[in-house]
């Protein structure tokens, strides 16, 4: 069986798909139109038909369907499988070649529920820098908010099958849309427990670079600098935790790879310059050294305004860090409160910093209670490679 997976080369959600895939005993060959390379398979760029002054846009997803097409005949794939129904799915929608299955993660359904007013706040939405909008930013917003809906639409029902990667997003799809439930599975895409095997020289090269002290605790941030993430809340807390002296750990956020918005890249920059026990890490680390990394957390922040299954929380959970989280759905479904990891609410700055105190004053006690629940969690429900494997058969039972 040859997947065709419509995504970016460079992008860590792709090159972890594909690995998973090809683990699994499919062929995978990625298209996109960007240039890149997937270790181990066939990266296939494919020239847009549509640019504006050279940059891509949505107009070259809905435009380029021929070309993909030709490109994925051309490779004799046998299922197309986009990363993200927006704009991934619109494309492959385009082209027409079936069977089609899409990959939902979070703001590509989340984003867009039956109205506009149920709608997460434009200044926490994926693409938001945190910028104020004017009143024609807001009526464009709602426009392309229309628009975008009525794509991903055509997309979910165009597909043969559909995986989210938490039962919020597959509930999501099912009620939002009006996708048939036979056609939405759970896919919690998972750990790669190999990844997971402590590494000396690694963990020594990680602490010289973030500078961390002997025996000095690590609180980490690691989904990137956005609103989305609330990127803005953390800072306030990790800042007023400096700045009051109330812990001796070396706080660092990491921004991911995405790009940073440019009034909290700046806020970092400066608390990095500013403060020894903060680091902010603007290049991105190695796949291969985030496991390292999250061996050697004490406890992480994760409060995205919204979310799918997060890999960082994830593996934050398997590592046994500590998670501080915000109520959210998302967060619910996985995480009891007191058993695997630790709420803050209502969720402020304040709130935020006293819980990040909290935590590493009783770290002798929680992290033993904490770390054997959740280990125990993710393997049960979220092992990447039992997962895709699973995967990779549903595929096999849509060709036959």
């Amino acid at each position: 069986m040859h997947i065709g997976v419509i995504a970016p080369p460079e992008s860590f959600h792709t090159q972890k798909w594909v690995a998973g895939l090809c683990a699994a005993g499919a062929d995978v060959t990625t298209f996109s139109f960007t240039p890149g390379q997937v270790p181990g398979v066939n990266a296939v760029q494919v020239m847009p038909r549509f640019t504006h002054k050279g940059e891509l846009t949505y107009l070259s997803y809905l435009t380029g369907g021929k070309r993909l097409k030709s490109a994925l005949e051309a490779h004799q794939v046998d299922i197309v499988n986009p990363l993200n129904v927006t704009p991934f799915g619109v494309w492959a929608l385009q082209s027409g070649v079936r069977p089609l299955v899409n990959v939902a993660m979070g703001a590509d359904i989340l984003e867009y529920p039956p109205e506009r007013s149920m709608a997460i706040a434009d200044s926490r939405r994926w693409e938001s820098q945190g910028e104020s909008s004017s009143r024609l930013q807001k009526l464009t917003g709602q426009a392309k908010w229309h628009g975008f809906r009525f794509w991903v639409n055509k997309a979910l029902h165009a597909s043969d099958l559909i995986t989210g990667d938490n039962l919020q997003l597959v509930h999501a799809v099912r009620d939002w849309f009006g996708v048939p439930a036979e056609r939405v599975k759970l896919n919690r895409w998972g750990i790669e427990p190999e990844l997971f095997g402590s590494s000396i020289e690694v963990q020594a090269q990680l602490r010289e670079m973030l500078e961390l002290k002997p025996g000095q605790p690590l609180v980490l941030s690691p989904r990137g600098v956005k609103p989305v993430y609330q990127a803005d809340i953390i800072l306030e807390a990790f800042e007023t935790l400096l700045k009051e002296g109330k812990t001796d750990a070396k706080l660092v956020v990491l921004s991911t790879g995405y790009q940073s918005a440019p009034g909290l890249h700046e806020q970092a920059s400066r608390l990095h310059k500013a403060y020894a026990d903060f680091h902010y890490q603007t290049e991105l680390i190695p796949r291969e050294w985030m496991s390292q990394l999250w061996l050697m957390t004490d406890a992480f922040v994760n409060i995205p305004a919204y979310d799918g299954f997060s890999n960082a929380l994830n593996e934050g959970r398997y590592a046994s860090a500590i998670p501080i989280l915000n109520d959210i759905p998302a967060h619910r479904e996985i995480a009891e409160e007191g058993s695997h990891a630790l709420y803050v609410k209502p969720l402020t700055s304040e709130k935020l910093a006293q819980k990040i105190s909290e935590a590493l004053v009783a770290l002798p006690e929680l992290r033993p209670r904490i770390a054997t629940a959740n280990r125990s969690w993710v393997e049960t429900h979220a092992m990447f490679a039992h997962n895709m494997a699973h995967l990779v058969t549903r595929m096999e039972n849509l060709l036959k």
